[in-house]
């Protein structure tokens, strides 16, 4: 459901999933947060990520990647790095596909310094950019016309 756009009929899915006794999971949870995603209904991704906490799923570079993709094209990209740091706090370290997920809703927003913070911090104890992240970043320093850093 959630490759086909479908994501109101994914999020019903996973909302009856109480009513049918089952209990969400990380897979479960991830689905339904990708729907959200490919649908930018970045509020829902909120709630969602409001119920993991409450039910004590953890959080996944699958969710990290869905929930910060959500916010890619709505501009909340102060959001985004917020629920990057409570993910960051429940003990989740992010692939380099999730630090490039952010750092491509940070161009896309206009935010070349917290692109660059990013990749900085990867350089110091994340994992190693790869080129996508290169790309993202020197895209986001020429949307910010910073052609000299």
């Amino acid at each position: 459901l959630e490759k086909g756009r479908q994501w109101a009929s994914a999020l019903d899915l996973f909302a009856s999933l109480p009513v049918r006794r089952l209990v969400p999971d990380v897979v479960a949870c991830g689905s339904a947060l990708a729907a959200c995603s490919r649908g930018q209904l970045w509020r829902e991704v909120l709630s969602l990520v409001g119920g993991m906490s409450r039910t004590s799923v953890p959080p996944s570079e699958i969710t990290l990647v869905a929930v910060v993709g959500a916010f890619s094209e709505s501009g909340h990209w102060a959001l985004a790095l917020a629920l990057w740091a409570d993910f960051g706090r429940q003990g989740m370290l992010p692939n380099v596909v999730a630090y490039g997920a952010l750092i491509s809703v940070l161009e896309t927003c206009g935010q070349w310094q917290s692109a660059l913070g990013l990749v900085e911090s990867m350089r110091g104890t994340g994992p190693q950019p790869n080129l996508f992240v290169h790309n993202s970043l020197l895209s986001s320093c020429e949307k910010g016309q910073q052609w000299q850093l």
